[in-house]
């Protein structure tokens, strides 16, 4: 069973609409002297993230995986600092700006950056892939693996034979329809409860969860430097793209769901032992 949850309804009309987004305005005096004053107080000097972000780098991404998101902030300047924007967040802009491509986490895990709020994984097993959390999207999720699968240094030929999800926020589990529709026969597993609180935050609070959304990660403001810069997890979401316009949010209901007995449980995943700690109720409702 799958469902797809509305990452924001738009119908399709024959006459135009007006242009509501928000433009922005310079920066004021005020604003200016404010970041100014920050700036001073910030370590430019230190550049251990831009380094940990060229660590296990296998392949840039692509053009169709760039083009999900992280094209729309080339603006991002490495030399320097808007005046409009808060230099702390503006620093997060650079460095995650930098964080894009395929990565080697360590010996059989691999990780794709850069496409999404979130990252996906990939661990190897003994017949194929476990793919641990999704993205937001199906499109993302989609473009994702294939540029996984296509630039892995072994193993591209393998199916995926497992989905993960940590925990049940929507930057997880939005992409699981495009692993099941490319693997069909794969097992999905999550967290303790968490179809009942996807429902219960996207569906009967979906209306409230969407505007605080909106607010969050400013999904209605243009790229630019009087619009949004970056999201602090990532560059942004990945529900409106210049690659394939509105993202889709799906989930795939799990065939197991982990910690429904006790707080810890090992369990072997297509060969790979895994200990999962119950964590529900800390960063989110259902969460491991």
């Amino acid at each position: 069973m799958s469902l797809a949850i509305p990452a924001g309804a738009a119908d399709h009309h024959d006459h135009v609409h007006g242009d509501l987004e928000v433009k922005g305005k310079p920066a004021s005096e005020h604003t200016i002297a404010a970041n100014k004053a920050l700036s001073e107080r910030l370590n430019w000097q230190d550049r251990d993230a831009f380094e940990r972000n060229e660590k296990g780098l296998i392949v840039p991404l692509d053009a169709k995986t760039a083009n999900i998101m992280r094209n729309n902030y080339d603006f991002i300047s490495q030399d320097e600092i808007a005046d409009s924007v808060n230099p702390s967040l503006y620093r997060q802009a650079q460095v995650n700006n930098t964080a894009a491509g395929l990565y080697e986490v360590r010996d059989g895990i691999y990780q794709v950056r850069g496409t999404d709020l979130s990252n996906i994984t990939f661990i190897q097993g003994d017949t194929g892939w476990i793919v641990y959390d999704v993205l937001v999207t199906r499109q993302a999720a989609e473009l994702s693996t294939k540029f996984f699968l296509e630039n892995v240094p072994e193993g591209g030929d393998l199916p995926i034979v497992a989905m993960i999800y940590s925990h049940s926020h929507a930057d997880h589990f939005g992409g699981a329809r495009a692993i099941q529709t490319m693997f069909p026969d794969v097992k999905v597993y999550g967290s303790h409860n968490i179809t009942k609180e996807v429902v219960d935050e996207n569906v009967l609070a979906g209306n409230a969860m969407s505007r605080r959304t909106s607010y969050q990660y400013g999904s209605t403001l243009g790229a630019h430097e009087h619009g949004i810069v970056d999201a602090g997890l990532g560059k942004s979401t990945s529900t409106s793209s210049p690659e394939y316009g509105k993202g889709e949010i799906t989930y795939v209901v799990p065939d197991y769901t982990f910690n429904g007995k006790g707080k810890y449980e090992t369990y072997r995943v297509d060969g790979v032992e895994m200990i999962f700690m119950d964590t529900s109720g800390t960063e989110a409702p259902s969460g491991m």
